[in-house]
């Protein structure tokens, strides 16, 4: 019950945000990875004050103790947990880089653009995926590819 309203809160404090707040896509830029990662770890707020309202938002995990919200602004998105960002994620529609590796690169690609992984893992539907943790911070990026073995998902998480 208690995740459950968390949930809702969550929900209905953006949709008043999406009310009250005007933003123009075309005003302004889209943002780049660096903008976009530097949100992670911190609170909720400053992911509107910095990009504006989401395009969509999915609860996730709603029966869990602490649910996640998923804010979605298409090409990027962001998992929130109890109002702070825990992750963000780097879509197969982005058309920037992620630490300079791209959408679409090969696994080769990306391991000689960010260095030798700390960890080489497959999926549940068998698909490779690449962790590198941090050095200087807490948390990890994980690149996700394809059945072709291209670089499909990033996700930069804060633990």
């Amino acid at each position: 019950m208690r995740a459950r309203l968390s949930v809702m809160f969550l929900m209905a404090s953006l949709c008043l945000i999406a009310v009250t707040r005007e933003l123009k896509s075309d005003e302004k830029a889209p943002p780049s990875d660096k903008e976009i990662i530097d949100l992670v770890g911190t609170r909720m707020s400053k992911v509107f004050v910095k990009l504006g309202y989401p395009d969509d938002l999915l609860p996730t995990d709603v029966n869990a103790d602490d649910p996640e919200v998923l804010l979605d602004y298409g090409s990027y998105g962001f998992k929130i947990q109890n109002r702070v960002v825990d992750c963000c994620i780097f879509f197969s529609n982005w058309k920037g880089t992620v630490y300079g590796a791209k959408i679409g690169d090969s696994q080769d690609d990306v391991v000689k653009k960010l260095g030798q992984p700390e960890s080489t893992n497959k999926d549940s539907d068998g698909l490779p995926y690449l962790v590198w943790s941090f050095k200087d911070q807490d948390g990890y990026l994980m690149i996700n590819f394809d059945k072709d073995n291209k670089m499909d998902r990033a996700v930069v998480n804060a633990e």
